[in-house]
């Protein structure tokens, strides 16, 4: 062998020295991580059975690598720029850095599921510049970008990593009143403060969606049929032993309970609770009362109406546009127009007055208001026809105008129990039915084929069909 060939077979075998030595790590013994089709999800955690009530438990912080965590698996890209215009990408990690897989992203009323990977796309048409981001997966702390669309991520198109910060922290404790007994049958929430965006009703928080919170439309009548009804785990109904479980919390807060009586609209709130909580008292003091509320229901002259029902009524939730009631008690009034209520808790509730006969009418009944001899005058529906006069143009279609020409709702009876309203008429063969509006209406507006208008003084009288031409 000469010395060239001699060189030429040393050069080989030292390249393919150096090339084994390069792709060792990637070809050693030790098994790849894959990536699972889901990612685990732990257990909710559950109080455990207390015998003896103690006042407050602060569980302590275990440490990281005491916390369940899923499988590592590689870590997101950094800096990928989003591919698709419109849209904002991200994905949704585990502090290990792995994917969580199958997490929901929720912006506004927006909502995804993260892949495999974890990644998820959502409109950016969709997002509101104050709108935060929320990514759970239950058993796990929310993850809560504040005004996502101030952030880097999204101003930048790059793709948005999401970590959930770790497992959910819960407040385990017991609803009781000043003698110790349980407050069987109580409502029991975590005080909606702040909320994550107008994306149900009653609104949820993050940490509602992170204890497996289902939310269904703002407007629940415009849901299609057969959607998924709302349901809340941390909204709770208090059992015989008192007991309650909130969940979904994140370390190092602290949060308010709001619990209520649905028969006495008693409404209280907790002192502010660290997460982490167990064995907390939650005691309802003694009730600060109106010994009575009273007063009297009567019309625009001051006549008393009888027979009208009034509603003892608190607001349990409300949003723009939306409030849901809980009543109390209801009485009706009197021949004389009296009503009253007892014991009547000191806070911020209603009166509602409602007859077949009266335009519903809702009076705010302060906390300072001692609600004593309370005189509501009420919107009557008095009835109406319209008729033309024989040889005169007949009107096609009526409005009722109150005195700032504000168009009022007209209600016409169809059943016996059935009604239908709306703010103007069609009239055929120049005769409307007999019709009901408020005792407010100062004008009736005719319009005729031709385009024209003719407007009609009103004076309307409570019992009887006024017939205008």
């Amino acid at each position: 062998m000469d010395s060239a060939t001699h060189r030429w077979i040393l050069a080989a075998l030292a390249a393919a020295l150096l090339v084994g030595l390069l792709l060792a790590p990637w070809s050693g013994g030790e098994p790849q991580p894959t990536v699972a089709e889901e990612a685990p999800v732990a257990a909710p955690l559950e109080a455990e059975p207390v015998r003896e009530v103690a006042e407050v438990v602060i569980r302590e912080v275990a440490p990281e690598s005491e916390l369940a965590e899923p499988s590592r698996l590689p870590a997101a890209p950094h800096a990928e720029r989003v591919a698709a215009a419109g849209e904002l990408k991200g994905r949704v990690l585990f502090e290990t850095r792995s994917p969580a897989a199958g997490a929901s992203v929720r912006i506004g009323a927006t909502e995804t599921k993260a892949g495999p990977d974890g990644s998820f796309a959502l409109p950016r048409d969709k997002v509101g510049s104050a709108d935060d981001l929320v990514a759970t997966l239950t058993g796990y702390e929310p993850a809560v970008i504040e005004s996502v669309a101030q952030s880097e991520a999204f101003r930048s198109d790059r793709v948005l990593e999401v970590v959930l910060p770790g497992m959910a922290w819960s407040i385990d404790g017991f609803l009781l009143d000043m003698n110790g007994a349980p407050c069987e049958g109580w409502k029991l929430e975590l005080h909606r403060g702040t909320d994550c965006g107008q994306i149900s009703f009653p609104n949820v928080l993050a940490e509602d969606l992170a204890a497996g919170a289902r939310v269904q439309a703002v407007d629940p009548r415009a849901a299609p049929a057969g959607a998924a009804q709302a349901v809340n785990p941390n909204m709770q109904t208090i059992g015989t032993d008192g007991a309650f479980h909130i969940g979904g919390l994140r370390r190092g807060r602290q949060y308010v309970l709001r619990a209520w009586n649905e028969r006495t609209l008693r409404t209280v709130f907790s002192d502010p609770i660290p997460a982490g909580a167990a064995r907390y008292v939650f005691r309802v003091g003694a009730a600060d009362n109106r010994e009575r509320v009273w007063g009297r229901a009567v019309d625009r002259s001051g006549a008393p109406i009888a027979d009208v029902r009034v509603r003892l009524t608190m607001r349990v939730h409300e949003v723009p546009g939306r409030t849901s009631y809980q009543t109390g008690a209801h009485v009706r009034t009197g021949g004389d127009g009296t009503f009253e209520f007892k014991d009547v808790p000191r806070e911020n509730l209603l009166l509602r007055f409602d007859h077949r006969d009266i335009d519903s009418y809702y009076h705010d009944l302060l906390a300072e208001d001692p609600g004593a001899d309370l005189r509501i005058q009420l919107a009557c529906l008095c009835r109406f026809r319209y008729e033309a006069l024989p040889g005169a143009a007949a009107a096609r279609s009526l409005r009722v105008l109150d005195a700032n020409e504000k168009g009022l709702r007209i209600t016409r009876q169809i059943g016996e129990n059935s009604t239908e309203s709306r703010t103007w008429y069609e009239i055929a063969s120049g005769r409307s039915p007999d019709l009901m509006v408020s005792d407010a209406a100062a004008w009736l507006s005719l319009q005729f084929g031709d385009g024209s208008e003719k407007r009609v003084p009103m004076q309307l009288l409570r019992g009887q069909v006024t017939i205008f031409n």
